[in-house]
């Protein structure tokens, strides 16, 4: 039996909500290329300190507030300047060397701000794709930053950070977002850029499949154990899933996918299937189907865009003779979507 459509609104809705999650890989770079990611701090504070470590720790405090962020295990740096480094050397954004230096730089919603470090100090001369304007949170500002420096990236004496008076940008200004005139005073509040090492977009998730638990036969014994088998769930084709050894007497089925397995199982003793038991929460979807002969295959497709989805299955024929609970299950099986 072919079932076309019912798993698609699922499956596309778990991959847009991870692909649209804060922290993801850009969906422009292919796996393996490098690149760097910068945020504006939610919140804001005083530049007095003139050690660059207190300002690295303030923004790494911001990133690991971020679930996303902090699973990226990165290094986050201030991306400013004190009187004794410059901000494109304490983030490694030098851009002096020939031609185009560095890698792309994002924001944390996958919006790309420069090619390289080269575009990122030339002021107007390549203006940035778009200007960083997303908190770690994902949350938009448009306002006043400390960064002590030019336009450049190099410290502005006597405007560094630790100063008296610091030097300010402007999140808002394509052409003031890192350098906006006259500093402000350091006993003021204001928010930081920061910046990641740099970061390897991931190769494609293996698909996988494998089974786990065992399925349950009637309380006569007359029937082998109803078995669930499945394809690889590779993306952007379609996976069968098998239902086997159906017991005489079937009448029709239902195949039920969750996020979370149970093993062992939910035993199904007490409601009257011995030996039965649910191998899934089942809370994702559920796919009905007809029974005609010991054998049921359902083909499912799988979005192209659904990778490194992890799913369990579990199947139930409803079988009167075999049971007081009139029903059978299967084992379970677990996906992973991805490539083959």
């Amino acid at each position: 039996m072919k079932l076309s459509t019912l798993l698609l609104p699922a499956l596309t809705t778990i991959s847009t909500l991870t692909a649209q999650g804060i922290g993801q890989p850009p969906a422009d770079l292919a796996p393996g290329a490098p690149y760097r990611l910068m945020f504006v701090t939610d919140t804001g504070g005083t530049a007095t300190s003139g050690n660059i470590e207190d300002y690295d720790a303030f923004v790494s405090a911001d990133a690991n507030a971020v679930p996303e962020l902090a699973a990226l295990a990165t290094t986050w740096r201030v991306l400013a300047s004190t009187g004794s480094v410059d901000a494109r050397d304490h983030t490694m954004t030098d851009p002096t060397p020939s031609g185009p230096t560095g890698v792309p730089i994002y924001r944390v919603d996958g919006a790309r701000i420069a090619d390289h470090y080269d575009q990122l100090w030339s002021n107007s001369a390549t203006p940035l794709h778009v200007l960083c304007t997303t908190t770690a949170s994902g949350g938009t500002y448009s306002g006043l930053i400390f960064s002590g420096s030019f336009a450049d990236g190099t410290v502005r004496p006597p405007y560094a950070l630790g100063d008296t008076f610091v030097a300010i940008g402007n999140t808002g200004i394509a052409d003031r977002w890192f350098a906006s005139g006259n500093g402000a005073n350091a006993l003021s509040i204001r928010r930081f850029y920061a910046m990641s090492d740099v970061l390897t977009v991931p190769m494609p998730t293996q698909a996988e499949v494998s089974s786990y638990g065992q399925g349950c036969v009637g309380t006569q014994m007359e029937t082998a154990p109803l078995r669930l088998e499945s394809d690889l769930p590779v993306v952007g084709t379609s996976a069968t899933l098998t239902v086997i050894d159906l017991p005489m007497g079937s009448t029709l089925g239902v195949l039920m996918a969750g996020l979370q397995s149970y093993d062992p199982g939910l035993d199904l003793t007490a409601l009257g299937a011995p030996g039965c038991a649910l191998y899934t929460s089942g809370d994702l979807v559920s796919i009905g189907f007809s029974v005609d002969g010991f054998v049921a295959a359902t083909d499912l497709p799988i979005p192209a865009e659904a990778s490194d989805v992890q799913l369990f299955w579990t199947a139930a024929v409803v079988a009167p003779p075999v049971n007081p609970l009139g029903l059978l299950t299967s084992n379970g099986i677990e996906w992973r979507t991805g490539v083959q």
